[in-house]
């Protein structure tokens, strides 16, 4: 666990210290400006509301409110100005006050309480930030930052669980790193692939890869979603359907999620320490397997010797397992095939700024053990978010995240089941309680040997599905910058106007190390059999690989790189007509590529069964196979809305 950290520690410091030095050089000019403070009050209870965006209308000026309800806007232009107010769950307010050169303005607030959030800002598959009931089609917004102070989640596919309309996955919860595809439109008549929803963070277009990490069991199950942290998540926004293809094009017709991170607020640091304890596991695993019947008589599926109900025997599986690992049949670390496994997570937090610059920094680290001892998931995590108010005209905001991760999975062999398939699929007949190892029917070779090799299991020992590793090292980082300019207001007749414009250019990019090793087999009877064996001299003189990569000793080794790089700009014209008609003219331009870079190593023929890397076998026995893809594609949209 130390050295784990350790490593990530430094790989961190260097990708973020750019953003962190960053912070404390930025300047701002003061020539004729002045400050707008006050407070923001409940109208109908008269108490303070904490954490309202106070905001200049026509500039990137705002902070949050205190616990107090205070706030303080500095570097606002001297003259009359429009200050807004708002917060999810009252109606938004404006008020106009005159700011003194050099001096300060003081301005109160009362809102009120307006329980359908029609004011809730969206930002997702729109070119700018619009207020929900301005907003002409059904947008989900899931509050994180809410959810996870009052209930422990682990995966940002347990965040989604049963909080989106019309989300479907399988949650492949017993299986530690696994996850599953994601749907919002159900399955496509046509092509049955393009169900996924595009994912973005905070702004930029991200690996969405569903089907990650190495073959195991009947699949790749890791879903790279799951590589970002609910404790590091502000809400997320959910377009169903083809919504937001204006600005998203064909790619979005399954819909959009777009997670947007946490980001500090003015004031001083804010400390946050988390602690999360709990367990993994199965509950009641033999009632789950319920009863199982044999034919001591028959070892075959049928029809057997056994035509009635009084001549067959009841066994339950788990429990004989269990009573192996007791006797000593096969090697196991812990009392029961199945356990409580720890999970355990840390966090820390700071967010904080000053008018100019705020922050949000966090670090994360989590390790989990699933239900049987060798499914572990152990992952690292910083984030550092900066937003820096340039001038009064322009603003940056920063977001860099890295992760870094280790998974062993639960069932490891491409093709085959784990352990609870072989608990299911046992045959009773080969318990050493019904046929005894050693006695005739429970042998093999020509004399019938003892050969107690599978105990009743289907196919494999336990111990034997231990001995498989299948792994996902993981690394990745994510990051963006965008940059946002606001005009003053213009007048022309009876126009009055504002212009806004953004561009965002983010990289998010993933090194991930898959591996299937199958360790040579040599052949030598386990301890462990011949002492269980020797009261009875049933230990067998020869044994068997299991599985048949065993044989020879076999490796996969896989090295995917992805890339995705975006590179997206827009610019609005607010046009007010009159008194009664507005007009909002949106351009914009998206420059998107993506680029797979896959390498892998797959050889049989291991010297020992201690070896453990590809290159321990023979150059003759090995297939490499090397893919580049690369995608890119631009698009521009124009966009109108009218209001009235």
């Amino acid at each position: 666990m130390t050295a784990f950290i350790r490593k990530n520690l430094s790989r961190a410091a260097i990708a973020l210290a750019p953003v962190l030095l960053l912070t404390p050089t930025i300047l701002r000019a003061q020539t004729s400006t002045g400050s707008v403070t006050g407070r923001v009050y409940d109208f109908a209870s008269g108490r303070p509301v904490a954490a309202a965006e106070v905001f200049v209308t026509d500039a990137e000026i705002g902070a949050l409110t205190q616990q107090n309800g205070a706030y303080v806007l500095d570097g606002v232009s001297a003259g009359p100005r429009t200050i807004s107010v708002r917060r999810i769950g009252y109606e938004e307010v404006a008020e106009v006050v005159t700011v003194p050169a050099d001096g300060t303005a003081s301005l109160d607030f009362r809102l009120r309480e307006e329980a359908l959030r029609l004011d809730e800002l969206v930002v997702t598959g729109l070119p700018r930030g619009t207020a929900r009931r301005a907003v002409g089609n059904a947008v989900t917004t899931v509050h994180v930052g809410d959810i996870v102070q009052d209930v422990a989640i682990t995966t940002f596919q347990d965040v989604l669980s049963a909080r989106v309309p019309g989300l479907r996955y399988t949650r492949l919860s017993g299986n530690l790193g696994t996850g599953s595809p994601l749907s919002l439109r159900g399955v496509g008549s046509f092509d049955l692939a393009r169900t996924q929803p595009l994912i973005y963070v905070d702004g930029i277009r991200v690996n969405a890869d569903v089907a990650a990490g190495p073959p195991v069991g009947y699949g790749r199950s890791v879903n790279v979603l799951d590589d970002f942290g609910p404790e590091e998540i502000e809400r997320v926004e959910i377009i169903h359907g083809a919504a937001a293809g204006t600005l998203y094009g064909s790619d979005a017709a399954s819909g959009i999620i777009q997670i947007i991170t946490r980001r500090g607020q003015q004031g001083p640091p804010e400390f946050t320490a988390s602690i999360r304890q709990g367990v993994n596991f199965l509950s009641n695993p033999a009632g789950r397997l319920g009863t199982q019947w044999t034919c001591p008589t028959d070892p075959s599926p049928g029809p057997t010797e056994c035509q009635g109900e009084g001549d067959l025997l009841r066994y339950n599986m788990y429990e004989e397992a269990n009573a192996y690992i007791r006797g000593g049949y096969f090697p196991w670390p812990t009392p029961e095939l199945f356990r409580d496994g720890p999970s355990q997570a840390f966090g820390l937090q700071v967010q904080g700024g000053t008018p100019s610059a705020r922050y949000f920094l966090s670090a994360g680290y989590e390790d989990e053990q699933g239900m049987v001892w060798y499914n572990t998931d152990e992952t690292f995590r910083l984030r550092a978010n900066v937003g820096v108010t340039l001038s009064e005209r322009f603003s940056l905001d920063l977001s860099t995240g890295y992760v870094d991760g280790s998974t062993r999975f639960m069932s490891p062999a491409p093709g085959n089941g784990g352990v609870w398939q072989d608990l299911v699929w046992s045959n009773g007949y080969y318990l050493n309680g019904v046929t005894g190892f050693g006695t005739l029917g429970n042998c093999v070779g020509a004399l019938c040997a003892p050969y107690p090799r599978l105990g009743g299991f289907q196919e494999h020992l336990p111990a034997d599905v231990a001995a498989v590793e299948s792994t996902r090292d993981y690394t990745r980082f994510t990051g963006s910058a965008a940059l946002a300019f606001a005009s003053s207001a213009f007048q022309f007749g009876d126009v009055v106007g504002t212009m806004r414009s953004r561009a965002v250019l983010g990289l998010d990019k993933s090194w991930d190390v898959n591996r299937n090793l199958f360790p040579l087999d040599d052949g030598l009877v386990p301890e462990s059999i011949i002492s269980y064996c020797a009261p009875i001299g049933c230990a067998p003189t020869q044994w068997g690989p299991a599985y048949v990569e065993g044989g020879t000793g076999v490796l996969n080794y896989e090295r995917p790189l992805v890339t995705s790089t975006t590179l997206d700009w827009g610019i609005t014209a607010d046009l007010l007509v009159g008194e009664s008609l507005g007009l909002a003219t949106s351009a914009g331009a998206q420059y998107y590529a993506l680029e797979r870079d896959f390498f892998a190593n797959w050889g049989q023929g291991f010297t020992s069964p201690s070896s453990r890397t590809i290159n321990q076998i023979a150059q003759s026995a090995v297939n490499t196979v090397y893919t580049l893809v690369e995608a890119k594609s631009i698009g521009l949209y124009v966009q109108e809305e009218i209001s009235f």
